[in-house]
Order: structure tokens, then C-alpha cells, then sequence
């Protein structure tokens, strides 16, 4: 069965300021507290060449998992994670999930972990530990 998949990926980043949430589960090995990570920042953390670059790099890494391709699901997953003050991505969660394939969330914590560095935020002229919220839409046709 050849099925063309066509990944839909909208960035919408809730706003330039993130209000302050309870962190989620987390999914990287490396923890950082709560507390020490700004919700409110002067330059958001950005992935290196910007949103189209992101969207490229979730399209060309993200693996659809098998049994969701074959049941022609369909949904979007939200991942909220920390950028550091030297640009990689830790405690990355699933705020909201695929209810429908479980894989797809799996799926998107890993790609979002395994991004390259990213262009720490900016709060007062120095780089800080900052939250991030970023939407992924998948629809197959």
C-alpha cells in the first residue's frame, strides 16, 4: 500500500511569552529545576535558521510510526521543552497528545530532543534557560 504522506507542520508559538506551567514528565535524561528556567524572556530560544529550517528538519526526521500510517491517523501533538543557556534541548513533555496513536507522541518527543542546538533566549542581555511550546500537525493524504 503506497500512501503519499504529506507531513502539515504549523509552528505556532503561543505567543512571544510563554506563561509559567507546571512541567511535565520528563522525557530527557537530564533535569533541570523548575524554578531556573524563565517563562518570560526579551528574545525567544530559536532554532538555528528559523521556523522554516525547524519545519524542515521535523519533516525530514520524524519517523511516522507503522500502525498510525496504516490506520490513516491523522492529529496534532504539542511538546513543551527547555532550551539551555548553551542551546540544547532537555525535559521535553507532551502537553497535548494524540489520543489516537500513542507512537506519535513518542515519536515527537524524540525528534524535538535530537534537534541540534538552538539559539539560547535572551533575558536582560545574557542567555538563559528558557521554555518552549511548539505545535506539530500531521496529516496524511
Amino acid at each position: 500500500m503506497q500512501s503519499k504522506i504529506i507531513f502539515c507542520f504549523i509552528l505556532l508559538f503561543i505567543g512571544t511569552r510563554l506563561n509559567a506551567q507546571k512541567a511535565g514528565k520528563s522525557d530527557s535524561i537530564i533535569v533541570v529545576a523548575a524554578d531556573s528556567i524563565k517563562s518570560k524572556t526579551d528574545r525567544m530560544a530559536e532554532f538555528p535558521g528559523g521556523e522554516m529550517a525547524f519545519l524542515k528538519y521535523i519533516s525530514k526526521h520524524f519517523k511516522y510510526p507503522k500502525n498510525c500510517l496504516e490506520k490513516n491517523i491523522s492529529c496534532q501533538v504539542v511538546v513543551r521543552f527547555v532550551v539551555d543557556t548553551d542551546g540544547k534541548v532537555l525535559n521535553a513533555s507532551i502537553v497535548e497528545s494524540c489520543a489516537a496513536c500513542k507512537e506519535i507522541d513518542a515519536e515527537a518527543i524524540w525528534v524535538v530532543l535530537s534537534s541540534p542546538k538552538w539559539k539560547p533566549a535572551i533575558y536582560d542581555g545574557r542567555k538563559v534557560k528558557a521554555w518552549r511550546q511548539v505545535p506539530i500537525s500531521l496529516r496524511i493524504e
